[in-house]
This record gives structure tokens, C-alpha cells and sequence, in this order.
């Protein structure tokens, strides 16, 4: 995400006019189990949506996000002509007001390195925006088939069998393809040395009461089988994850 707080900001309208010209068009929010969703927005729309934002972009940065190579991809695709649009909350005390009432903003920490770069990186465990949870939005199971499909799940690195859902697993139950609207509350972790921590502070009070406006986006796994495949580096991966027995490792690929 770029350091300037400006360039947040022009990010942050444009996705507030894509929200009420949405609504205009009959597609306002509503509450969907414990999420504020927008269904059926059309792929037309997502794509004039993408091509607008403003995303670093370059070697190592947002590679899985290339603004204008999903736009083309997502305008073009006749097998995910509508999309759902989901808020995603978390637990900072900082509230996203969305239409008369607000959520709780999600939290991330994040990282600074070279001084001459122009945009921050989340950081710690959770150096990703997405929360893979978030895929669920929309989806109905009963608990018979959820534990059916984590009995056919892999055990984790620790041994144990997964006792929640992966990002995976929902994209492969979804119809139509999701756009996560994240509105971040950036967070001041355990950071040494102090000085470290001292720019991240900086950053922080640069947005002042902003909150950044990040997205993710999931495909569902049709039988139809045309995918869009990401890449991880599963040795970089496993270092960021090694702590973390939460993390589904059936989310990267080698490929």
C-alpha cells in the first residue's frame, strides 16, 4: 500500500462512488449472516472498479495484484459475468460507517525497509491483507458437510487435522467470484530496535484518522475449470507461516 496519504484517499472515493452508484443501480448492501454484502454487481463493473485504484506495483510487489491484468481477465470472463462485494470487519475501535451503520475495522501490522520505497508491507504472521475466512461470505453449509469436507483435509505441519475451513475450500464452494473491500486500521507492532519503530509510528501518523483502503479478491473452482492461478514462494512461505498453525498450506501451490 503507498505510504502517501493522498493516494489513499483518492482510493477510498473511488470505491465510495463504486459503492452508491451500485446502490443507484439496485445493488445496495445488506446484512448476509454476520457480513455487509452487494451481490450481483456485474463483471463490466468490477473491472471499471480495478482499472481506476491505485496499487504499487513492480518486482515483489502486489504480484498477485496487477490491477489492469485482472480487469482485462474479469471484463473479458463469460464463465463470472456477476460478483458478490463483501466488507470485511475486524476488532480495531476504529468503525467503517456503511450506509447509516459501522463495523469494526480490521487491523494489520506492517513493515518498513528501504526508506526510498514509496509503499508499506504488512507485516508479522500475517503479511497478507486476506483473512481466508472472508471467502465464506454469502456461503451456506450445514455442519454435516463442513466436517465432511475437513475429514478429507491433509493434517498440518504439527500433525493435527484442520478444524476450520481454507480459503480453498470456500472458493470452491462459492458461484460467483468475491471482492474483499478492506478498510485497514494500521497497527504498531513489537517493532526493534526503536528506530524501527519510530518510522512506523511516522506512518501511521501520516494517515492520521484514515483507514486504508485495500482489496482481495477470490475466484471460485468451477467444474468448467477455467482458473486463475496464483503463485507463492513456498520457502518464504513456510518461514512467515512456520509459527502460525492456523495456515492452510493447501493455499499455496507449486505449480
Amino acid at each position: 500500500m503507498f505510504k502517501d496519504a493522498d493516494k489513499n484517499r483518492k482510493n477510498t472515493a473511488i470505491v465510495e462512488t463504486f459503492f452508491n452508484e451500485q446502490q443507484g443501480m439496485g445493488h445496495p448492501f445488506s446484512m448476509n449472516g454476520s457480513r455487509y454484502m452487494m451481490s450481483d454487481v456485474s463483471n463490466a463493473d468490477i473491472a471499471a472498479l480495478l482499472r481506476k485504484l491505485a496499487i504499487p506495483s513492480g518486482r515483489g510487489v502486489n504480484q498477485a495484484f496487477n490491477c489492469e491484468n485482472l480487469a482485462e481477465y474479469t471484463e473479458g470472463s463469460k464463465v463470472f459475468p456477476l460478483w458478490d462485494v463483501v466488507i470485511a470487519s475486524g476488532d480495531s475501535v476504529s468503525r467503517v460507517p456503511i450506509r447509516g451503520a459501522s463495523i469494526p475495522a480490521p487491523e494489520r501490522t506492517f513493515k518498513l525497509r528501504d526508506a526510498d520505497e514509496n509503499y508499506i508491507r504488512m507485516g508479522g504472521l500475517n503479511n497478507r491483507i486476506l483473512d481466508p475466512g472472508i471467502f465464506d461470505s454469502g456461503v451456506s453449509i450445514t455442519e454435516e458437510q463442513k466436517q465432511k469436507i475437513l475429514s478429507e483435509k491433509k493434517p498440518r505441519r504439527s500433525g493435527k487435522s484442520p478444524n476450520q475451513l481454507s480459503a480453498r475450500d470456500w472458493l470452491k464452494l462459492r458461484d460467483k467470484p468475491l471482492l474483499v473491500v478492506y478498510y485497514i486500521d494500521l497497527k504498531i507492532g513489537d517493532i526493534k530496535p526503536l528506530v524501527e519503530r519510530d518510522r512506523c509510528v511516522a506512518v501511521k501518523e501520516a494517515f492520521g484518522s484514515d483507514l486504508l483502503v485495500g482489496l482481495a479478491i477470490g475466484f471460485p473452482e468451477k467444474e468448467a475449470k477455467l482458473r486463475l492461478t496464483y503463485r507463492g514462494n513456498l520457502i518464504k512461505a513456510n518461514e512467515e507461516y512456520a509459527g502460525d498453525e492456523n495456515f492452510d498450506e493447501e493455499e499455496l501451490s507449486d505449480e
